[in-house]
């Protein structure tokens, strides 16, 4: 599990705050897979990809700079389960990302395309959705086993976000 505290909370006129973090529930998004899905995503593999991350998803105007060699050297390529058990819980999750899974293992790409733009389309339907909209003194954890979050780059720079996270080791996904 992670949690992450804001402090610093950029606004703009009217008081809204910037920078909302969303977040998805995996889990249930599996759960209202049909059984055909199901039984289609059990034993497929996905690759996660750092280099993925960087290439893709930036936010406008970042200054981030892509992976050097050494870091996706440090980084390599990671095959999960594209269907994960959480392992305390048992419980089935899609384990795949928009931002940081590059393709299925073993199958055409355009197969695995339009797989992957499946099951993110399916994700992100609004009954697995939650949206987060940072107060003063907020302390938000949330399992990471089972959920995806992202934050709204609503803002730009030099505005930041200002979290601190912590994160329980977990196991390798199954």
């Amino acid at each position: 599990m992670a949690g992450a505290r804001r402090t610093d909370l950029t606004r703009i006129a009217g008081g809204k705050p910037l920078g909302d973090t969303q977040f998805l529930s995996t889990a249930a998004a599996y759960d209202a897979l049909p059984a055909d899905m199901k039984v289609q995503l059990q034993g497929l593999d996905a690759v996660h990809s750092l280099a993925q991350r960087y290439a893709g998803n930036r936010m406008q105007g970042s200054t981030r700079k892509q992976l050097t060699a050494e870091q996706k050297a440090k980084n390599p390529d990671r095959v999960h389960p594209v269907i994960r058990t959480h392992p305390n819980t048992g419980r089935k999750c899609i384990y795949v990302d928009e931002t940081y899974t590059d393709h299925i293992a073993g199958i055409p790409a355009a197969t695995s395309r339009a797989l992957l733009a499946g099951l993110h389309a399916h994700c992100i339907q609004p009954q697995f959705y939650y949206r987060h909209q940072w107060r003063a003194g907020d302390l938000l954890v949330w399992d990471n086993c089972a959920t995806q979050h992202k934050s709204t780059f609503d803002y730009a720079l030099p505005q930041r976000r200002l979290l601190y996270r912590t994160t329980v080791k977990g196991t390798v996904p199954c």
